[in-house]
């Protein structure tokens, strides 16, 4: 089964927060939030980029504008835990291991699977780190626990009775 990792990422820290991880009014304004959070591309994915010249300029630099609140969003200025609003870094980085620009170097679900933040082992388990972003654990945040998460999911499943949400401080996901 194909399952899109950059969507289950932005997917889990939406769940956690209850926000778009990356709101945007338009097309424009989502880019520039992910790089806000994530920086800019690499130069490989900008040249494969077939409307490039709608977000970038000449030289591969973001065209910086404001949106409909006039509040503007600058390449690299803020991290995925102050993003996200949590400092449970195993997370984070989960979350990091997702969100990798250039697909070919997202990890797997497999590699998912492995991850200390999904296996709670946190002594063995290796696992890809995202180059592109730096990590500062400075928020706060709640926890989030997968297993109960899948057994919700599990059992809304069995019984679609089941259709009310848990309330959003009982969703934990580790």
């Amino acid at each position: 089964m194909m399952i899109d990792i950059w969507s289950f990422g932005c997917i889990l820290a939406e769940l956690y927060t209850g926000y778009p991880l990356f709101p945007g009014e338009n097309e424009v304004e989502q880019l520039a939030c992910m790089m806000e959070v994530l920086g800019v591309p690499p130069i490989s994915i900008l040249e494969q980029a077939t409307r490039k010249k709608m977000f970038f300029d000449s030289n591969n630099t973001p065209r910086i504008v404001a949106n409909s609140r006039g509040k503007k969003h600058w390449p690299g200025t803020k991290d995925l835990a102050t993003a996200v609003g949590c400092n449970d870094s195993l997370f984070i980085k989960f979350l990091e291991c997702c969100l990798c620009w250039d697909k070919d170097q997202r990890v797997t679900p497999c590699d998912l699977l492995q991850h200390p933040w999904i296996s709670g082992d946190t002594a063995t388990v290796k696992h890809r780190e995202p180059p592109h972003l730096n990590n500062q654990d400075t928020s706060q945040g709640r926890s989030i626990n997968l297993s109960e998460t899948l057994r919700y999911v599990k059992q809304s499943k069995q019984d679609p009775s089941r259709t009310a949400k848990p309330h959003q401080d009982q969703l934990t996901i580790r």
